[in-house]
């Protein structure tokens, strides 16, 4: 059990959400970590924990409720959904 593979895997998710708390248990050679992080983030996630685990690693989704975009992106998603050329 690698406790560093994890603490990489946990920094990484931290920079796109909150990390509410980890859970590692070496006798089946897994850790658990629970966080909070924007769907948005999330569906990226997928793809970045793949390569990172080396198809090894899998997650669960469970949607926690919505929060205020921050300004800087709401002024980004305004001006992408005012252009109609897709």
């Amino acid at each position: 059990f690698d406790h560093l593979h994890v603490q990489h895997h946990v920094e990484h998710l931290a920079r796109r959400g909150q990390i509410l708390g980890t859970d590692a248990d070496p006798e089946q050679d897994m850790a658990t970590v629970e966080a909070l992080v924007p769907t948005a983030e999330i569906l990226e996630y997928a793809i970045d924990l793949r390569s990172m685990s080396s198809g090894a690693g899998t997650f669960e989704v469970d949607h926690h409720g919505y929060q205020p975009l921050p300004a800087n992106l709401l002024e980004a998603v305004t001006a992408s959904a005012g252009d109609t050329t897709g």
